[in-house]
């Protein structure tokens, strides 16, 4: 009778498993219970389980944890004693009354990926069916929800171009943007790429692929996908144009908070020269004739305007040979049509015999307000010869032939006295000069000059005799040297300017060491190769007639970049224009000042927690900013604590290198986890590095490696039932609060 009122009593209470919240723990209203944890606290929330009645057999409950279950570790708390559970939690069979609730504490797990707040689930569960279990607790559950706060900061990231320059046309007109981040990142991160043309580029100088992302999967630092800029070719000629390409990041879910990464420039490389090119022109010389006899070439520009050009066309001497048209004008849609120019050659009374000169075109001479390229362009000469058809005056008719003659007219070239000369040609015999010629004889002066005997000047220089000048130089003073010309020298406004900023620019002007005896250009030019600064469209410094300084501006702007490097010399260079009265300048330096802060080396581990059996890290490096030299990186592992250095491996090869404008290492140095079959808490090591550049690096800060341990503890029990002795070590036996 008392075992059967014993036994209805003990059906007649609820039978349950209960759950609560615990010391730092909380139980939303709907009773179930959430728990939070941060990375690196020593705050540890807890929870407690029993069972609200009696039972009369025993009841085991399983432990099964579900999600991102590395998060944390669970702990029992017996007391003042807490060790880690392993399960199950048992309750014996007692017939009467609630169990003692069992009090659990959780503990973070901390770790050096960014991986935000993760969640995971703890349910400890009754089996479903067993005859050992009382029935009335069979299938039964409860569980507790964990959130881990991360405590690392989001990863930055870091675009590249590769490569930063690229030419307009051809297999080198691709440039490859990708990103890399300083650390793993179990969160999602994105990258959309946008590029902007910076004046005077235009949108229309570059296209951007379709895809426009960039992604990281989770072990890996290096992005994935492929956005590219291509450069689009046209036929305008250009300086470099430049583009600016900007990377916006979000981290996280879409819609999270987004940022932008630091803006590179690419530069495009235009492949375009502006000038004139002349076809169908007759070769060394064209040819006319003063009866009239003409001759053709045709004219097109080699690259297209981005205004319409005129070209003067312009005889060197009218006297000789007219040219028609006496303009030529091109158009951005007729540029590459070749026009054709007629020369005719002009008449004259004089024996004069044939005469050169040129056909100038002029595409600076317009006045326009058109292609600057074209506007500073220097004239382009078509040589050309025109027959002369007079005969020397006085000269006699022509002979019968003699028997014994040679079969020439008088005065045509034979030496007087050969014999076969008739009598009365006019010169004494052997006078040693050309029959005819109007000489004196034995004057020593080319024939028909018209100069005093033996004055040694050039014919028809109409200069006074001996006085050393060039010929047709209007009889100037005889020894008054007009090849002493003047000397132009080359002045900057600043020997030394910043790469960006206001003092990014430098003024170039010239002066001469005496008046000018005319009007004159001395065109200015820099190593266009070198790439570190662009000249202004203008580049030409004028000279009036009498004046010894030039007027004009012309500047010298730096190209700035993102690449850090040693300051830079320009060579500054001066070109007098053909027939200047003034000798060209020598070059002057120019020194371009870099502005970018010195890059800073970081170390990043591919993953950052590896496994005891197999794991491996891989250690990569990474620039701030792209240097102009290459970095060498030489990587070095220490443990930390009671790690041993025997519990991984690094290899012989330990240096990684940057290349030099570049931002990521080329390589990895790979450090292996060494297993053992001993029960050990996760070893932590020590990555650091040294970084060697032959301009200048800040060094990398450590970073840290997990290595998890993978053994536990089991003890088999014959039959699965029985006794066995377990022993426990702890090492050490004491540690730090």
């Amino acid at each position: 009778l008392l075992l059967a009122l014993a036994a209805q009593t003990a059906a007649a209470q609820t039978a349950e498993v209960q759950i609560r919240a615990g010391v730092r723990g909380a139980a939303d209203a709907d009773g179930s219970i959430h728990l939070s944890t941060a990375e690196g606290s020593r705050t540890y929330p807890r929870f407690q389980i029993r069972l609200s009645a009696g039972r009369t057999r025993s009841v085991p409950l399983t432990l099964r944890r579900a999600g991102s279950i590395h998060e944390g570790r669970l702990y029992e708390v017996y007391g003042e004693r807490v060790s880690a559970f392993t399960g199950p939690l048992v309750f014996a069979g007692v017939r009467d009354g609630s169990s003692r609730w069992a009090t659990f504490e959780v503990r973070p797990a901390d770790d050096d990926i960014y991986d935000g707040d993760r969640s995971y689930t703890l349910t400890f569960a009754a089996p479903a069916s067993s005859a050992n279990v009382d029935r009335r607790y069979r299938a039964q559950r409860v569980s507790v929800t964990v959130v881990n706060a991360d405590d690392e900061a989001p990863p930055e990231v870091t675009l590249k171009l590769t490569p930063t320059g690229i030419s307009e046309r051809g297999p080198g007109n691709v440039a490859r943007v990708t990103a890399t981040l300083n650390r793993i990142s179990l969160v999602p991160v994105r990258v959309a790429v946008s590029a902007a043309a910076v004046s005077p580029a235009s949108a229309g100088d570059f296209a951007l692929s379709r895809n426009r992302a960039l992604t990281f999967r989770e072990d890996r630092t290096a992005s994935s996908g492929a956005v590219t800029i291509t450069a689009v070719d046209n036929d305008v000629a250009s300086p470099t144009r430049y583009v600016t390409v900007t990377g916006t990041v979000t981290i996280g879910a879409a819609g999270a908070a987004a940022s932008q990464v630091r803006r590179l420039r690419l530069g495009i490389a235009d492949d375009d020269r502006a000038g004139l090119a002349v076809t169908e022109a007759a070769s060394p010389r064209a040819v006319t004739t003063e009866a009239g006899g003409r001759a053709t070439f045709k004219v097109a520009l080699t690259s297209e305007p981005t205004a319409a050009v005129a070209v003067a066309v312009r005889s060197s001497d009218p006297g000789e040979g007219a040219a028609s048209p006496a303009s030529l004008t091109f158009t951005a849609g007729d540029w590459n049509t070749p026009q054709r120019v007629t020369v005719t050659g002009v008449d004259d009374a004089a024996v004069d015999g044939d005469q050169q000169y040129a056909i100038t075109l002029d595409p600076s001479s317009g006045g326009q307000a058109g292609d600057a390229y074209y506007q500073r362009l220097d004239s382009v000469s078509v040589p050309m010869t025109n027959r002369d058809d007079d005969a020397p005056a006085g000269a006699p008719p022509a002979p019968e032939p003699e028997p014994n003659d040679d079969g020439d007219d008088p005065g045509d070239g034979d030496p007087p006295g050969d014999g076969n000369d008739p009598p009365g040609d006019g010169d004494p015999p052997g006078d040693g000069d050309n029959p005819g010629d109007g000489d004196n004889p034995g004057d020593g002066d080319n024939p028909g000059d018209g100069d005093p005997p033996g004055d040694g000047d050039r014919p028809g220089d109409d200069d006074r005799p001996g006085d050393d000048d060039r010929p047709g130089d209007d009889g100037g003073t005889p020894g008054d040297n007009p090849a002493g010309r003047a000397q132009v020298t080359l002045a900057l406004s600043a020997a030394a300017i910043s790469e960006g900023g206001a003092g990014n620019r430098a003024a170039v002007t010239a002066t001469l060491d005496r008046p000018a005896a005319a009007a004159f250009r001395v065109l200015v030019s820099i190593d266009a190769a070198a790439e570190v600064a662009v000249l202004s469209a203008n580049r030409a410094l004028t000279f009036a007639a009498g004046a010894t300084a030039s007027a004009g501006a012309v500047t010298i702007t730096a190209a700035d970049d993102e690449v850090d490097a040693p300051d830079r010399r320009l060579a500054v260079s001066g070109r007098t224009e053909a027939a200047a009265p003034a000798d060209g300048p020598a070059d002057v330096a120019l020194t371009i000042a870099d502005d970018e802060p010195t890059p800073q080396v970081s170390l990043s581990l591919s993953p950052a927690l590896i496994l005891e059996a197999g794991g491996a890290s891989s250690v990569a490096a990474s620039l701030s900013g792209p240097s102009s030299a290459a970095t060498a990186v030489t990587v070095a592992a220490a443990a930390l604590g009671s790690v041993a250095t025997a519990d991984f491996r690094l290899p012989a090869a330990r240096t990684l290198v940057i290349p030099a404008g570049s931002t990521a290492s080329s390589s990895a140095v790979t450090i292996t986890a060494v297993d053992n079959e001993l029960i050990a808490p996760d070893q932590r090591v020590a990555v650091t590095a040294r970084a060697a550049n032959a301009h200048a690096v800040r060094q990398p800060a450590r970073a840290v490696l997990v290595i998890a341990d993978d053994d536990g503890a089991t003890v088999a029990l014959p039959g699965g039932r029985g006794q066995a002795r377990l022993s426990l070590a702890l090492a050490p036996a004491a540690i730090d609060e």
